[in-house]
């Protein structure tokens, strides 16, 4: 009697065969040999760039073994090759065992190197926000981020927080992973509001004669780390300062207009102030006759 299998396992079978009293016991062990029977150590390696680690495969019964790919180890044909990848590879090692062909793999990671490119230093209006590293992304998978202050050690965790700080303030990231730690700085300064006061001592009237020159002056209290803007208008004509003298002309509102804010064309705020200029016709001289 004759009988075919199909085991995925080492396994022991038993034939009993009974005739009349009599009883036979056979048993057969099929030893099934399999891709577990090749073990490689370590089990996940782990290496930055430039770095080796030695591969090793664990049996005793092992036929001729092959390594690949060859490129990177220092063997192919040895049980405990040194691998020198400079990216992610996986290795394979074949051989066999009772003449049952195996073969086993491992991957050597090779992680990037961590990377923290933040944004510029900036000036900022106040109460403004801004992202500290736009260009991360998402991210390094396995890296981990830290934000911190000089008063702050722990301001954010997150790739690329988004600040509003209330005073300048430098900022420090530090991006830390299994090959190292990148480190980058970004420093927000922050605008120190101005304020306009008043026009001409607070008067709403400035009385004057056609063709004399009169003087306008602006009561600031400037801003700080950023760009102003002090300019007078009067007439169809502007004139730049807080202080300024303009020629009577006509009557009409004299504005002062008081911008500050970063470099540029950005404004964190603008005030105004108007004053209005009353030009009178100036005295006419009149010659009298002597009496005679």
């Amino acid at each position: 009697y004759n009988l075919v299998l199909t085991t995925a396992d080492t396994f022991t079978y038993q034939r009993i065969t009974v005739n009349g009293g009599c009883v036979e016991t056979d048993t057969i062990t099929l030893n099934v040999i399999s891709n577990d029977a090749l073990e490689i150590t370590p089990a996940q390696p782990q290496v930055c760039a430039g770095e080796s680690v030695q591969l090793a495969v664990m049996s005793t019964t092992l036929g001729e073994l092959e390594w690949t790919p060859a490129e990177t180890l220092s063997c192919s044909d040895c049980p405990n090759p040194v691998a020198s990848p400079s990216s992610t590879t996986t290795y394979t090692v074949s051989s066999s065992i009772e003449g049952c062909a195996i073969e086993q793999s491992v991957t050597v990671v090779v992680p990037p190197a961590p990377v923290l490119n933040a944004r510029g230093d900036l000036t900022l209006c106040p109460g403004e926000s801004i992202d500290l590293n736009p260009s991360g992304g998402g991210g390094q998978e396995g890296t981990t981020y830290l934000w911190t202050t000089t008063s702050n050690p722990n301001v954010s965790a997150q790739v690329n927080p988004v600040v509003t700080p209330a005073v300048t303030t430098t900022y420090t990231g530090t991006a830390t992973n299994f090959c190292g730690t990148a480190t980058d700085q970004v420093t927000v300064t922050v605008i120190v509001p101005g304020a306009l006061i008043d026009v001409n001592g607070g008067v709403d009237t400035l009385v004057t004669c056609r063709g004399f020159e009169f003087d306008l002056v602006a009561n600031v209290q400037n801003s700080t780390n950023g760009s102003e803007s002090l300019v007078w208008f009067y007439d169809g004509e502007s004139e730049l300062g807080a202080t300024t003298t303009f020629t009577a002309t006509t009557s009409g509102s004299a504005t002062f207009v008081y911008q500050y804010g970063p470099q540029g064309a950005e404004e964190c705020d603008q005030q105004t102030q108007t004053i209005f200029v009353q030009v009178n016709d100036a005295p006419q001289q009149v010659l009298l006759n002597a009496d005679t």
